[in-house]
């Protein structure tokens, strides 16, 4: 986002007087405050102290500087990162793992074990890119964990597709809050999910044992996931929960994914820009400078129905089926000086 980006966070007042208990209660814990803020007069000003709190928190980081951002990718080499595969689908040949008797493989090839060189570096458009495959399921990840950021990264599609996804939407995604053992979720890491997908980047997807909460409301969908019973992002939308285990008959899918509010994505062969803020368990899904989702308050639910906050954990970029390319990956801690628009 620049300076001069404009994003359309216009609220009726019925939606806000419904829904200000709640907002607030979701972020009773978190470090945002709740005065009232000085904001420029790009800004409504019928808005919800919550509401207040995310204008504030896109409004700094426009007209922050350069210089406070970090590289989270050095731009040469993937050091500071770990390779995980999982077990690769069956038309993968070559590879050095038991297969059973219908030709499935039986194990992942697991942690900095990349033969196929699913994850490397290479040069693009004159410059160093990561390129990620997605011959085989699997993460690249951070050696530490984050929490209270501000991400933003680079990404444009490649041309090959792999089985099982072959037939279906180019599939990757950026992972955050990640906790466990790679692959401790099917083939990923527990976590929280801004998809990166054609046509759908910016959904979430809650992976393992995760909920969270996300004003929105049901919408029938078409593309890769027919049907009705969906829900999509809606600033004004009634807060519902999203998770794992929100498991209701036929609908195991649909609970752990909120669709994005727009498809804010460029053409195919351009680069898009994704941002995502994550401070104190709730976060911001940007998409080429469009606000198109926002979650609240989330959190881990153990076995024994413990509830934890998920406040920070492993950064994860997805392998799944298609070729992608990476780049200009950046990060800035947060805190309450992030948000120094407000009256404190």
């Amino acid at each position: 986002m620049t300076g001069n980006s404009a994003v359309n966070f216009g609220v009726d007042q019925g939606a806000k007087n419904a829904h200000s208990q709640s907002y607030a209660s979701l972020f009773a814990n978190a470090e945002i405050p709740q005065k009232m803020p000085r904001i420029n007069r790009w800004f409504r000003l019928d808005l919800t102290p919550v509401f207040f709190s995310i204008l504030c928190v896109i409004s700094v980081q426009c007209q922050s500087p350069e210089s406070a951002w970090e590289p989270l990718w050095n731009d040469k080499d993937l050091d500071g990162w770990v390779k995980f595969l999982s077990t690769p689908h069956a038309s993968v040949s070559n590879l050095s793992l038991p297969r059973d008797s219908s030709g499935k493989y039986t194990q992942p090839l697991g942690i900095e074990n990349d033969p196929l060189e699913v994850f490397s570096v290479v040069e693009l458009d004159g410059e160093k890119v990561i390129r990620i495959s997605g011959q085989v399921f699997g993460t690249l990840q951070t050696q530490d964990d984050h929490g209270n950021f501000h991400l933003k990264l680079k990404y444009k599609w490649g041309q090959k597709k792999w089985a099982p996804r072959e037939n279906l939407r180019r599939d990757s995604g950026l992972l955050y809050g990640g906790f466990g053992k790679p692959g401790g979720f099917n083939h990923w890491m527990e976590s929280l999910e801004c998809q990166i997908q054609e046509h759908d980047t910016g959904d979430f997807w809650a992976i393992g044992t995760v909920e969270t909460n996300i004003p929105s409301r049901p919408i029938t969908v078409g593309g890769d996931n027919l049907g009705s019973d969906w829900f999509q992002y809606h600033e004004s939308g009634p807060m519902r929960k999203f998770g794992t285990f929100m498991l209701e008959r036929g609908k195991r899918w649909k609970n752990r994914r909120c669709i994005k509010a727009m498809d804010a994505e460029n053409a195919h062969g351009e680069w898009n820009m994704v941002e995502l803020i994550y401070f104190n368990g709730n976060s911001i899904h940007i998409v080429n400078g469009q606000v198109v989702n926002r979650l609240y308050n989330s959190r881990r639910v153990m076995k024994n129905g413990t509830i934890l906050p998920l406040t920070q954990g492993k950064i994860l970029l997805q392998s799944e089926g298609a070729e992608v390319f990476y780049k200009d990956i950046r990060i800035r801690p947060i805190d309450r000086s992030y948000f120094s628009e407000f009256d404190l």
